[in-house]
């Protein structure tokens, strides 16, 4: 008997945080930022040509608003724990943040074996030089 009020409690708890409106406030403006970081890392450099000299800002800005929504789907889900979508927009950031560290190691690893190849006179370039 105490077993099924128990079950009845984590269901309307899991209820009232999937349904609660501030939840839903953090995760969308979570969301949001998520979307406006991706768009303007995707969007080409002279698009920010309006702001002048400022555009130069641009990248800091945009990883402030990343940090921004990753904060926003923590705090949704350390009030929130059930809350299925705070759960789903943290799982997004860890993927997005574990794919750019990937992403940076391949990089740095291609220049690394390229100036390699490259630093005996250039034999293992295909004597392009």
């Amino acid at each position: 008997m105490d077993n099924n009020y128990n079950y009845d409690l984590n269901a309307q708890k899991e209820y009232e945080d999937n349904n609660n409106p501030n939840a839903r406030q953090y995760c969308i403006a979570s969301l949001i930022c998520l979307i406006v970081a991706n768009i303007t890392l995707a969007l080409p450099h002279s698009l920010f040509g309006f702001l002048g000299d400022y555009s130069r800002y641009i990248y800091q800005v945009n990883g402030l608003i990343f940090i921004a929504g990753l904060i926003l789907a923590i705090i949704a889900k350390v009030l929130y724990p059930k809350n299925k979508f705070a759960k789903v927009l943290i799982i997004l950031y860890i993927v997005e943040i574990v794919v750019a560290l990937v992403v940076m190691v391949i990089v740095v690893a291609a220049c690394i074996f390229t100036f390699a190849s490259c630093i005996n006179d250039c034999s293992s370039c295909g004597n392009i030089g």
